[in-house]
């Protein structure tokens, strides 16, 4: 027997139904060293993995929140004895001046006592599996958790088949009639959840919500219920559409209560999203400025329908679209505009017959209908359907079928991004090209002025030549955030981020002119244009003749004398260059948001092949093989936070090409699930 293996510790003795457990602690390196999982309790070689591979899955979850959360407390483990007998060594309550021990109630005798285990048993976690392999993981980061301590409940067990059986329906039991945490308690006690933080932060302090919010434990909002804007289930479920980062691990982070700094941005984040909402929408503005006994939220929601965004399913649908639009690349300000020109009257179109039922004076919310009310209003802010892997034909296809009809065309007015709009139309012989490079970047103090004229600049040349742009500029301009003239910045441009050796995308400089404006770069191929300028502005160019997007020309693929896109320069360049972004924008100490926007121009007639080029099937397949028939540029663009993940924001653009040609999102190569970048 090993002594390390032998347990002497204080135990309360106490019995239920036919069990008799013991109550006591143990060391988190006792349970390290001595605790088995349930898989005991099982003779099937198949069904004990089945429950080692179910423990393994989150068993690093709660290793994370061991060796993160300093409030850490478990309730109590039961464990499971068989092998050996315990020895029970009651403990009697002598005199006491203190106390009159004759008073004691009669049960207490027998219950006090000190448990010896001499390691011939062997204990198994019958509840609390997960625990002690989080556990047993958290021990190897952190040794300094080898002395806390947890409470640990201990019953008998039999290694028959009767006392299997037992065992097993005491397993079951636990855990089938463990009820897991509502929603509702998440969103009022969870001290981790930025989210659940965030809705408790606005129900207290904001003026919209202050009194005016429903604590139901659903997202529905009480038929009689006049004052409530919406339920907090429901806010907490469109702050997380508002919030969520495109970043991995959002759910782990969910997990851990990030600096009151992280919070405070995200609060201030929210409140200025329905601020902005409030100064669009004037139902808003008057809830927020009534008293709760007026029942303002009565006049918006009725019988007759009401007002879209005071129903929970319309509210969601709203702030989804406008996530969507912000991700498309429009400013929050711009998409919120957006959505308050369109009529949220429930009795009008498009919402009649497709979320409000008027004969029987009901939403509805089926999956079906949210799915396409959003698409639908999405696409009547302007976004690309293409990203959301639809086309306005199939919009109209499913539109008409939800509201019985044989046809339809989506005839409502659509709102389209200026920009994008002049590049479909083409207008450059309107413009007055010779003037663009006599204006100062530096002197454009808004975004969107300095967008145009970089614009302007790169179409003087272009004429009907087929190029790739791709660029990054802070939404919050300083026309000193980079030191352009300063030998670290140099030092990157000469020796750029790479995804890979030998890898495509961006290229070495050998050449870094200045200008009063910031830096111009050549690289040795002179097929590349790097931009840097002091505000930031950072943009990369290149024919689409250059030797990487031709690359690979198999004859026996690629039909002869074509032009085509090589899958791994479409989807290297944006890595490589956000890549590049990234570090310079890191020493340059930028911390605003970023706009990012990729470009394909004049690539009518140019193919693109789905797969990976070293799949067999790459070229075979003429689904997978398909030519862009358009003289409109494929131009997508999002905002990413200063932490973006490069991989993330690369696939993101280049998941728009693939729809642009036709190409489903599975026939991206290059990238994992995760959408990192895998060559």
């Amino acid at each position: 027997m090993k002594e390390k293996n032998n347990l002497i510790i204080p135990a309360l003795r106490a019995h239920m139904g036919d069990w008799v457990y013991y109550v006591t602690f143990l060391r988190m390196e006792q349970i390290a060293d001595q605790i088995r999982i349930a898989q005991e309790i099982h003779t099937s070689k198949v069904l004990k993995k089945m429950i080692q591979r179910q423990i393994t899955n989150r068993a690093k979850q709660i290793s994370d929140y061991l060796t993160k959360q300093p409030q850490r407390f478990f309730n109590s483990l039961i464990v499971g004895v068989y092998g050996g007998s315990p020895d029970w060594y009651e403990l009697k309550i002598g005199t006491n001046p203190l106390f009159d021990t004759d008073t004691f109630p009669r049960e207490l005798e027998g219950i006090l006592g000190i448990l010896r285990l001499d390691g011939t048993q062997t204990l198994f976690a019958i509840d609390g599996q997960h625990r002690v392999e989080g556990i047993k993981q958290a021990l190897d980061e952190n040794d300094a958790l080898r002395s806390e301590e947890v409470s640990v409940i201990f019953v008998a067990h039999r290694n028959d088949p009767v006392g299997l059986e037992r065992t097993r329906r005491l397993f079951t039991t636990l855990n089938r009639y463990a009820k897991p945490v509502s929603k509702s308690e998440i969103v009022a006690l969870d001290e981790d959840d930025i989210v659940a933080i965030t809705t408790r932060e606005l129900v207290e302090n904001h003026p919209l919500f202050q009194e005016k919010i429903s604590l139901s434990k659903t997202k529905a909002v009480a038929v009689r219920d006049n004052r409530s804007f919406t339920t907090i289930i429901n806010l907490y479920d469109v702050l997380e559409i508002l919030l969520r980062e495109n970043l991995k691990g959002w759910a782990e982070f969910k997990r851990h209560r990030p600096d009151d700094s992280v919070i405070s941005k995200f609060y201030a984040k929210s409140a200025r999203f329905w601020d902005t909402m409030i100064e669009y929408f004037p139902p808003l503005y008057e809830i927020r400025e009534s008293q709760p006994g007026e029942d303002v939220a009565g006049h918006y929601r009725h019988k007759q329908g009401g007002h879209l965004l005071f129903r929970p399913v319309g509210l969601a649908i709203v702030v989804s679209a406008i996530r969507e639009a912000i991700d498309s690349g429009l400013t929050e300000q711009e998409a919120i505009k957006r959505v308050s020109s369109i009529s949220m009257d429930l009795a009008d179109a498009p919402w009649a017959g497709l979320l409000w039922d008027k004969t029987n004076q009901r939403m509805l919310s089926a999956k079906a209908n949210t799915k396409v009310a959003k698409q639908l209003l999405y696409y009547l802010l302007g976004g690309d359907l293409a990203l959301m892997k639809t086309s306005a034909d199939a919009l109209e296809r499913e539109y008409a079928g939800l509201l019985n009809r044989a046809e339809f065309k989506l005839r409502f007015p659509r709102l389209v991004d200026d920009r994008l709009e002049t590049i479909k139309r083409n207008t450059e012989h309107n413009r007055e090209n010779s003037t663009s490079f006599q204006q100062n970047a530096l002197e454009q103090g808004q975004v969107r002025n300095l967008l145009q004229l970089m614009k302007l600049r790169f179409k003087e040349p272009l004429q009907d030549e087929p190029y790739f742009r791709i660029f990054a500029v802070p939404t919050t301009l300083n026309p000193d955030a980079v030191p352009t003239q300063e030998k670290k910045i140099h030092t990157i441009l000469r020796n750029p981020p790479i995804a890979r050796y030998g890898g495509f995308g961006v290229r070495k400089a050998t050449a870094i002119p200045s200008s009063t404006e910031g830096i111009r770069v050549a690289n040795t191929w002179k097929d590349q244009e790097v931009t840097l300028l002091r505000n930031g502005f950072l943009e990369l160019t290149t024919p689409l003749f250059n030797t990487q997007f031709q690359w690979y020309k198999q004859e026996s693929k690629i039909p002869a004398g074509s032009n085509w896109l090589y899958p791994y320069a479409v989807c290297e360049y944006p890595v490589t260059f956000m890549m590049l972004v990234k570090a310079i924008y890191s020493v340059a100490g930028i911390d605003s948001q970023i706009h990012v926007q990729q470009e394909y121009h004049n690539l009518n007639g140019f193919l693109l092949v789905g797969r990976h080029p070293l799949n067999p099937l790459f070229g075979k397949l003429d689904h997978e093989r398909c030519v862009y028939n358009s003289f409109e540029p494929i131009v997508s663009h999002q905002t990413v936070n200063p932490c973006f993940d490069a991989d993330q924001v690369a696939y993101n653009l280049v998941k728009r090409v693939y729809a642009s040609f036709g190409l489903s999102e599975e026939l991206i190569p290059l990238f994992d699930e995760n959408h990192h970048f895998t060559p």
